[in-house]
């Protein structure tokens, strides 16, 4: 019994020494993980969920979250950011201050936030690039990254050459970047837009007879505030077009046929079609394409998924121009589902281009895609020769702009505003024969134009409108011979006139009782027309001829054209190599208030009679219609003609 007991004794102080060891060390193993630092939290994702495996004990905050996360978007302000989207890496604290992976974890909402692939992201500022290690938008992110939006009336800025810094805008300019021969790529002026990037013209730094800009690494990079991580459809693409390999003629894109410079939008004309069509008021077509409607208007394509065209464009009627066959000016083709590879069930339209972008837009009408019409006071430029063989050439009465702008080899048309190219094209084989009773109704003068003149002021009919430009251009073998030595206008054209003048003046329906109301009840409508047109009959100058025009009147000005090969012929006095009469007119600051509703009524016939200016109106109605104290002149504009060339032949 004593045994046991002395056994009990031994096992139980066995036991609780062995207690007493185990404890000791626990306790040392404790306090050597007290000392030991926490170790950085791995995140991993299950392949199921997707979701982050959270750590709780690893230091958080939810303070200045505004910092950090946006209206659903992780703010961007350092490169070093950059390179962490997509990565699946937590959003820290001080990542904003390029201390990426330190401070806390910043959580919203209870869920700590990641640099996700699918994560939208907003840059706070521009962030200067590494070129030796080049961030670029990976293909699997799904996300978007985006800044400011760029203003509709702002043309950002691409390059500056001050500190030789290109902008970045958009995925399609780090893809050139990071290629290794990126220094071979050139910066076209319209890269900021992501659709439109590879299109527009080359830029020189430091003159065309220098190296143009290219994506070179040599060069600063700034990822603009404006940048976008969205990848569109590329215009080139899509209009199967190759900006490396495709001459744009100096446009903006293949296909464009109007083009916004300044305050004034030009109707770009290309071919003989367009010249003769000019004060036809015919409206200006540019490509036409198909389209199909399921739940919206969208782009059809034929079997090869190309975009199927209709029209080429006014400007481009021949195949070689727009790359699918030859056009007839002004005809669109029917629709055809049968070429389509889309389903026959869908109904069928057409659509237009864009003129400012040059994407095909399935639903812009194609009577709304230009809204210009081939008017005798429109803006014009002609940028390419062209050849007027074919037929005579009927003088145009013109009051608008008409520049020649041919690109050359390097440059476009235009640039930052204005028309920069000086190279002029050639219009050649002009044929002018005037036979018979010259009709006053429709023209006044012989020459390439008839007569240029200014319009009258919308605000004021006593002021011109403004300038009549006509600038840049060749002449190339053009004949004139005016065989006319008499004039008449056809009265038909007077009731034509009374008609529409009706109509704009309220639709009276007895215009041979209508009386203007002048002071003199004598004038009548009808009767104010047949004196204008007596007038204009009588007048000798309606037979005034010349190579460049017949009559020139008022504020016009003609600069910098050539003529080579010419020959001009009149039976008539005022005949010239150049012009066949000039004269400058007279201005009347106020006289629509002066005159009151009369103002209306002389805008009117100033606008329906072919090349009449006020002038001439108000010397015929001096003495019956305006009382003479109305009239005080204040003013005189003559014509301008600059650095045209010598006329050897005449």
């Amino acid at each position: 019994m004593r045994r046991i007991r002395k056994l009990t004794s031994n096992f139980l102080v066995c036991i609780l020494c062995m207690t007493t060891f185990i404890t000791q060390i626990h306790m040392v193993s404790a306090e050597e993980t007290e000392d030991t630092p926490t170790e950085e939290v791995v995140q991993e994702t299950t392949p199921e969920t997707s979701e982050v495996q959270e750590v709780q004990d690893v230091p958080q905050t939810t303070e200045k979250l505004d910092e950090y996360y946006k209206d659903g978007k992780i703010l961007i302000y350092n490169y070093d950011q950059l390179k962490q989207i997509g990565s699946d890496a937590f959003v820290y604290t001080k990542d904003k201050d390029g201390d990426i992976g330190t401070g806390d974890i910043v959580v919203n909402e209870g869920t700590q936030l990641t640099y996700g692939k699918d994560a939208q992201y907003l840059l706070m500022n521009e962030i200067k690039m590494d070129t030796k290690s080049i961030w670029n938008v990976k293909d699997d992110f799904t996300g978007k990254i985006e800044g400011e939006a760029i203003k509709e009336d702002e043309t950002p800025t691409l390059y500056d050459k001050k500190t030789d810094t290109i902008y970045i805008y958009n995925p399609y300019q780090l893809m050139v970047l990071e290629q290794e021969d990126s220094d071979k790529e050139p910066v076209m002026s319209l890269d900021y837009d992501a659709p439109q990037f590879g299109m527009g013209q080359m830029i020189y730094p430091n003159g065309e007879d220098k190296d143009y800009l290219t994506y070179s690494k040599n060069h600063n990079y700034v990822l603009s505030k404006n940048f976008s991580s969205d990848k569109p459809e590329l215009v080139a693409d899509q209009l199967n077009i190759n900006p490396d390999t495709t001459d744009t003629e100096g446009r903006d894109f293949k296909g464009q046929v109007i083009k916004t410079i300044g305050d004034k939008t030009y109707i770009l004309i290309g071919n003989e079609e367009q010249l003769r069509a000019i004060g036809t008021d015919k409206p200006v077509y540019g490509a036409i394409y198909q389209a199909y409607d399921s739940f919206g208007w969208k782009i059809d394509t034929d079997k090869d998924k190309k975009p199927i065209m209709l029209y080429g464009g006014d400007a481009d009627l021949k195949k070689e121009q727009n790359g699918k066959q030859k056009f007839t000016f002004g005809t669109v083709l029917d629709t055809n589902k049968s070429i389509s590879s889309e389903s026959s069930i869908h109904i069928r339209g057409k659509c237009g281009v864009d003129q400012t972008t040059g994407k095909i837009d399935p639903n812009l009408d194609i009577e709304k895609q230009t809204n210009q019409k081939y008017t005798k006071n429109a803006n014009y430029i002609i940028f390419r020769d062209i050849d007027l063989s074919s037929s005579n050439w009927n003088p145009l009465t013109f009051q608008g702009t008409m520049i020649g702008a041919k690109s050359n080899a390097k440059s476009g048309l235009w640039q930052d505003g204005s028309i920069v190219t000086s190279d002029k094209p050639v219009i050649s084989n002009v044929n002018i024969i005037q036979t018979g009773s010259l009709d006053v109704g429709k023209q006044m003068g012989v020459g390439f134009f008839d007569t240029l003149s200014d319009e009258a002021s919308d605000n004021d009919v006593g002021l011109s409108k403004g300038l009549v430009k006509v600038s840049n251009l060749r002449f190339n073998n053009i004949k004139v011979d005016n065989q006319s030595t008499t004039t008449k206008y056809d009265q038909t054209l007077v009731n034509g006139l009374v008609s529409s003048l009706g109509q704009l003046l309220g639709g009276v329906v007895d215009l041979l009782a209508w009386l203007l109301t002048f002071g003199s009840v004598d004038a009548g409508l009808r009767k104010t027309l047949t004196d204008v047109l007596d007038a204009r009959k009588k007048d000798p100058t309606a037979l005034a001829t010349g190579v460049i025009a017949g009559r020139v009147e008022g504020n016009v000005e003609i600069s910098n054209i050539e003529i080579e090969n010419e020959n001009v012929k009149n039976l008539n006095d005022y005949t010239g190599g150049f012009i066949g009469y000039m004269s400058g007119k007279t201005q009347y600051d106020g006289l629509s208030k002066a005159l009151g509703g009369t103002a209306k009524l002389l805008a009117n016939i100033l606008n329906v009679i072919p090349g009449l200016g006020l002038g001439d109106l108000i010397t015929i109605l001096l003495g019956n219609a305006i009382p003479l104290e109305k009239l005080i002149p204040t003013g005189y504009i003559n014509p301008k003609i600059v650095c045209a060339s010598s006329v050897p032949n005449i």
